[in-house]
């Protein structure tokens, strides 16, 4: 397993989120910093294989620390710190070059999943994870010329799933059953060539079909 740093303002966050990894016997290292300043300035004592960057952070922001740390390092695994209610936040992370997000709450299960698959570098930038973080690759990724042709009820449905609704709660929003949701997310994971909603959301935003 590999080495980890967390990146967040939210003291809450930094704990859960140690402790969380803590718990998971085969990571060699876990650090915590509370600013992208400090990421950047310490780099070269704090280097990790992966971090784990909150989408929240003020002062130079998560876009430009993402940008400035894989200028210094382009080895390193980005994963960024995704919360519910920001979603254009993780968008500029994407789009900055995060490999992928985890929840802010996500279960040790989760965090174990998804940083295994960080573990092999070769893989990280080839290869996609689940949906409780998401490693993207241009090669996973729609050509540019390939037309995609949501209806608009689907483009509802993938705004919902951009901002972390869920399924029922997509369909109180849009007065649709449950089921029926599901229904148009299947039909957008396979126009958008998506292995889960979490891809299909990574897919939307870097293609531009939502912001």
């Amino acid at each position: 397993m590999p080495s980890v740093l967390v990146c967040g303002e939210s003291p809450t966050v930094r704990m859960m989120m140690r402790r969380t990894l803590a718990a998971i016997p085969a990571i060699t290292k876990v650090g915590v910093v509370s600013s992208g300043e400090e990421l950047i300035s310490r780099w070269s004592q704090l280097k990790v294989d992966i971090v784990l960057l909150g989408t929240g952070l003020s002062g130079i922001g998560p876009k430009r620390t993402i940008e400035l740390l894989l200028a210094m390092d382009p080895a390193v695994t980005v994963l960024a710190i995704a919360h519910q209610d920001m979603p254009e936040e993780l968008r500029q992370a994407i789009t900055a070059g995060a490999h992928g997000y985890v929840s802010s709450d996500a279960s040790r299960q989760e965090l174990a999943g998804a940083l295994a698959h960080g573990a092999a570098m070769a893989e990280i930038h080839s290869r996609g994870i689940t949906e409780s973080g998401v490693l993207l690759s241009e090669i996973d990724l729609p050509k540019a010329d390939d037309v995609v042709a949501l209806s608009p009820r689907e483009l509802q449905v993938l705004t919902g799933m951009g901002q972390g609704a869920s399924n029922k709660e997509i369909g109180a929003d849009l007065d649709l059953a449950a089921d029926t949701v599901k229904t148009h997310v299947g039909r957008i994971l396979r126009k958008l060539g998506a292995r889960d909603r979490a891809h299909a959301v990574a897919v939307a935003y870097r293609r531009g079909i939502i912001r």
